[in-house]
């Protein structure tokens, strides 16, 4: 079976993160969860739509728009004036959702460290609520490669010195199950 362009860019992309993973020990990311509206089946390996896919190497979500706090993001759509295929770090906390307040210094430490961050949604008060730090190529997979390779390392090193309860790292086991999972129904 031929692969369309959607999810050949979800496969190559769990492909570069399998892979990445088998040799960086404590390396985890999660994909797609649920096989909502058949996406799974359809070779949808995280979650998204056809216009963009998410990849989440943290615990801690937006209760607001349940998206997880810090993900990378793959526009698989020219979206917002921007190119096909642009990528980005997406770090989300709207004002009033859940552990907002315990959030907010993490995501304006990151936003900090790393620089060039955008804001990208505002809520119906005019608080901002989610922002982008877009990669200067829209070459996902050396998108993903800068990210796990350069920006992650200081998210990372930020996570850890926060010890915070609502944002922390992934727990190995249930990403191993949910990545065992796509393995088995992808088609090599």
């Amino acid at each position: 079976m031929s692969l369309g362009r959607i999810e050949r860019i979800h496969d190559e992309l769990f492909q570069f993160l399998e892979n990445y993973m088998g040799k960086h020990n404590g390396f985890n990311f999660m994909p797609k969860q649920t096989n909502h509206y058949g996406r799974l089946d359809r070779g949808y390996w995280f979650p998204g739509n056809d216009k963009y896919l998410l990849i989440g190497f943290y615990s801690g979500h937006d209760s607001f728009n349940k998206t997880s706090n810090i993900c990378f993001q793959a526009h698989l759509t020219a979206q917002s004036g921007r190119p096909l295929n642009t990528c980005s770090i997406q770090l989300s906390n709207t004002p009033n959702s859940e552990a907002y307040a315990s959030k907010k210094p993490v995501i304006e430490n990151i936003m900090k460290k790393l620089g060039g961050f955008e804001v990208s949604c505002i809520n119906k008060y005019g608080l901002e609520r989610r922002w982008n730090r877009y990669y200067s190529t829209n070459n996902y997979l050396q998108c993903i490669e800068e990210f796990v390779s350069k920006d992650k390392p200081v998210i990372d090193y930020i996570i850890e010195q926060a010890n915070n309860p609502h944002l922390g790292f992934l727990e190995e086991v249930q990403t191993k199950q949910k990545i065992s999972s796509i393995i088995s129904r992808r088609v090599l």
